[in-house]
C-alpha cells in the first residue's frame, strides 16, 4: 500500500491564495444580496428577510426559543397530539444563532440569513488541506477554489438556506483532514491530529443531530482506514493505543446495551428505506414526493458539481489516477464516492458530498499535467486557462441565478395573521411543508412538519384536504388533534387489521356520531380491544374538542402531490395522482417539481382523477370558496394566497 506524505512546503503566497478562495466562496453565497434588492416585496417582511428554504424556520425558532429561554424537551408546537421531543442539548446551529443575536446589533432573522453563507464558504479550507497531500500545491488550489465555487454546494450554503447542510461537508472533510495527517506523521504528534478528529466527531454529531448514524459512519471509515493500512507505530506504542481504543468501544457498546445497537441498526434501515424510496408497509414512503429525494442521473449531476462534461471527465480521471497510483488514498475518498453513487440513483441531496471526490480527482489530474516535462510551458498554460475557465463560468453561474424565499411575504403575513386571530391553544392544520414556518411566525402549535412527516402521517394530513366530504374532513380533523397516530393504532390493534382498520374509522367518521356505535358493531373488534362500543364512539367523537383551523394557500393548486397522498388507498396501496397545469411551480433550479418516480398510482385516469379534485375539501374551500358546509367557517378567505378556516367536527350527544 502506497504511503501518505506531504508534496510541498507551505509557504505565505498559500495563505493569500487560500484567504482569496474563502471570500470568492463568501461573494458566491452572498451575491443574491443584490437581487433581493431589487425584489425587496418577495423577500421582506416588516424590514426582515425571509429565509429561502422551508426547513430553517425550525432552527429559527428553537434559536427564539433560547433567547427567551422557553426551550424544552417536550415540544407543545409540533406533531400534535403525539407531540414531538427536542434534542438535548438543543441543536448547535441554533444554539450559535442565539448567541450571535445576543453579540452583534442585528436582528435574528439577518444572523439566520447570512450564518449559512459564512459558513458554507469554510469548506475551503479541508478542501485546501486534502488536496495538499493528494497532489501538492496546484491540488489544493483547484480543489479548494472550484469546491467553494461548485453549483449544489453552493445553492446549498446559500444566503437564506438556513439548514446543517453548511457545515455537513465541513465536517467530514475536515475529519478526514485530520485522519490523513495522523496517518502522516510519524512522531507523536499525530495523536494531536487524533484529538482534532475526536473534537471534530462530537461537534459534527452536535451539528448534525438528525443523521447521526450518518455522522459516525464518515467519522469512523477514514479512521479505520488509517489504522488498518497507515498505522505502524513500535510495540509499546501500539499496544498502549489500541488497549485504549478496544477499552472506549467496549466501554461504548457497555454504556448503550444491546437494544441500542439495535435501535442504530433499525435507524439505519429505516433512513436507507427512506433514501431508496423502499416500501415501508402500508403507507407510502414520502421520499417520493420530496424533490431533494428524487435520483439525480448523470447529466443533473455534472450540471451540479462541474457544469462541464469535459471537466467531470477530466476529475473522473484523476479519480482514477488516485485508485491506480495510491489505492491508500483512494480509500479515503470512498465514502464521498458512494454518497455521489446514491445522489445519482436515488437522492440528489447527496450531491453536495460527492463535490469533494470530483474536485479532489480534478486536483490531482492537473497535478500530473503540471509536473508533465514535454511541452510544460503549454500544458500549465492550458491547465491554468481551464481552470479559470471552470471556476469564472461557476461564479458567472451563481451571480445570475437568483434564489428568492420560497414562501412569498404575502404567505408569512397571513401566518402571522393567525397569531392575532386564534387563541394560544388553537391547532393549525395545514400542509406539512409549513409545519415549521407556522411554529416560527404565527407560534402555534401543527399536526406535521419536515422532520416528523412519515408516509402514515402525511396521508392523515393529506385526507380531509383530498376527501369530497366536509364532513368526513371535520371529523377526523377534530378527531386526530385528540388521539393522533397513536389513536389511530389503537384501533388497528383493536381491529386486528391496519387496512381494515383504517377503511372502518373513515367510515365511522363519515357517517357521524349517529351511526358510530352501529358502524362499531359491524367491525370485528379483537378481545385485547377492551372498549365498549359507546367508549369507541366518544373516542372516534370526543366531546371536549381543541381549536382547529384549517390553514391553506394557492401552492396547493399546482403542488398535487398532496393528493396523491390523501387518496391513498391502503389496500391497493396506490393513490390518485392530478396532471399539474401547464403553468405549474418550480422546484430546485427552475426545474419541475413532482413525484420523483411513476410510482404507486391509482388506476384512474386523468379526467376522473381532475373530476376527484375538483370535488376536494381544498378546492370547494380555496377555489370555490363554499361557505354553507357547516363544517368550516370562513375566518380569512379574502387573499388569492391563503384562508383560514375553523372547523367544527360532529358530537356525540350528551343524552
Amino acid at each position: 500500500m502506497a504511503s501518505l506524505v506531504f508534496h510541498e512546503k507551505f509557504n505565505m503566497w498559500d495563505v493569500v491564495i487560500l484567504i482569496i478562495t474563502l471570500l470568492v466562496g463568501l461573494w458566491v453565497r452572498l451575491d443574491n444580496l443584490f437581487a433581493w434588492q431589487d425584489f425587496a416585496d418577495a423577500v421582506f417582511i416588516n424590514g426582515k428577510p425571509l429565509l429561502t428554504n422551508f426547513d430553517g424556520y425550525y432552527y429559527l425558532r428553537l434559536a427564539r426559543d433560547i433567547i427567551e429561554n422557553s426551550y424544552s424537551v417536550h415540544d407543545v408546537y409540533r406533531a400534535v397530539p403525539d407531540y414531538a421531543t427536542n434534542s438535548v442539548p438543543p441543536p448547535l446551529i441554533s444554539v450559535i444563532l442565539a448567541r450571535l443575536s445576543l453579540i452583534l446589533p442585528f436582528s435574528l432573522e439577518w444572523i439566520a440569513v447570512i450564518l449559512p453563507a459564512v459558513l458554507g464558504a469554510l469548506v475551503a479550507l479541508p478542501l485546501f488541506g486534502i488536496g495538499w497531500i493528494f497532489g501538492g500545491r496546484v491540488c489544493a488550489y483547484t480543489a479548494a477554489l472550484l469546491g467553494v465555487v461548485s453549483h449544489d454546494l453552493v445553492f446549498r450554503t446559500q444566503l437564506g438556506w438556513l439548514d446543517t447542510d453548511c457545515l455537513n461537508v465541513f465536517f467530514p472533510l475536515a475529519i478526514t483532514y485530520c485522519v490523513l495527517a495522523f496517518s502522516i506523521e510519524n512522531e507523536k504528534k499525530r495523536y494531536m491530529y487524533l484529538c482534532c478528529t475526536a473534537i471534530l466527531y462530537v461537534l459534527f454529531y452536535y451539528w448534525w443531530d438528525q443523521a447521526t448514524q450518518v455522522v459516525t459512519v464518515l467519522t469512523l471509515f477514514p479512521l479505520i482506514v488509517s489504522l488498518i493500512f497507515f498505522y505502524r507505530p513500535l510495540f509499546p506504542e501500539q499496544y498502549i493505543f489500541y488497549s485504549i481504543i478496544v477499552t472506549s468501544a467496549l466501554f461504548f457498546l457497555w454504556l448503550i446495551g444491546v437494544e441500542g445497537i439495535l435501535i442504530i441498526f433499525r435507524r439505519i434501515i429505516s433512513l436507507f428505506q427512506y433514501v431508496s424510496k423502499e416500501n415501508m408497509g402500508y403507507f407510502p414512503n414520502v421520499g417520493f414526493t420530496i424533490a431533494e429525494q428524487g435520483p439525480a442521473g448523470l447529466v443533473e449531476t455534472v450540471e451540479a458539481t462541474t457544469d462541464s462534461i469535459m471537466v467531470f471527465i477530466f476529475s473522473a480521471t484523476g479519480l482514477a489516477i488516485i485508485c491506480l497510483r495510491t489505492p491508500g488514498k483512494a480509500l479515503f475518498l470512498v465514502p464521498y464516492i458512494a454518497l455521489g453513487v446514491t445522489a445519482v440513483f436515488y437522492a440528489n441531496r447527496f450531491i453536495i458530498f460527492f463535490t469533494p471526490a470530483i474536485t479532489i480527482g480534478l486536483g490531482v489530474f492537473f497535478s500530473q499535467l503540471w509536473q508533465t516535462k514535454t511541452l510544460r510551458l503549454l500544458i500549465r498554460c492550458a491547465v491554468v486557462i481551464v481552470a479559470g475557465i471552470s471556476c469564472l463560468g461557476s461564479v458567472y453561474r451563481e451571480f445570475t441565478d437568483n434564489f428568492l424565499p420560497q414562501m412569498r411575504p404575502e404567505l408569512i403575513a397571513g401566518m402571522e395573521k393567525i397569531s392575532k386571530i386564534t387563541t394560544k391553544e388553537s391547532i393549525i392544520w395545514a400542509w406539512w411543508n409549513y409545519g415549521y414556518a407556522l411554529n416560527y411566525h404565527a407560534r402555534r402549535a401543527t399536526i406535521n412538519d419536515g422532520s416528523v412527516h412519515s408516509g402514515e402521517r402525511t396521508v392523515y394530513n393529506a385526507l380531509p384536504l383530498a376527501t369530497s366530504s366536509y364532513k368526513l374532513a371535520a371529523n377526523f380533523m377534530q378527531f386526530y388533534v385528540i388521539e393522533g397516530v397513536k389513536g389511530l393504532n389503537e384501533w388497528y390493534r383493536a381491529v386486528g387489521n391496519t387496512s381494515k382498520g383504517y377503511l372502518s374509522a373513515i367510515k365511522i367518521l363519515e357517517d357521524g356520531p349517529t351511526l358510530c356505535e352501529q358502524n362499531v358493531s359491524y367491525v370485528n373488534i379483537s378481545k385485547d380491544g377492551n372498549k365498549s362500543a359507546s367508549q369507541w364512539c366518544s373516542f372516534f367523537f370526543p366531546r371536549s374538542d381543541k381549536p382547529v383551523y384549517l390553514f391553506v394557500n394557492d401552492h396547493l393548486r399546482w403542488s398535487k402531490e398532496w393528493f396523491w397522498q390523501g387518496t391513498w388507498d391502503v389496500e391497493k396501496r396506490k393513490g390518485v395522482l392530478v396532471a399539474k397545469d401547464k403553468g405549474f411551480g418550480k422546484g430546485r433550479d427552475g426545474k419541475k417539481s413532482g413525484l420523483v418516480v411513476n410510482v404507486g398510482w391509482a388506476d384512474t385516469d386523468s379526467q376522473k382523477a381532475a373530476r376527484l379534485f375538483e370535488h376536494s375539501v381544498f378546492n370547494n374551500l380555496f377555489v370555490k370558496k363554499e361557505f354553507s358546509n357547516g363544517y368550516f367557517i370562513p375566518i380569512k378567505v379574502d387573499s388569492f394566497v391563503y384562508q383560514v378556516w375553523e372547523v367544527r367536527g360532529d358530537k356525540m350527544s350528551t343524552e
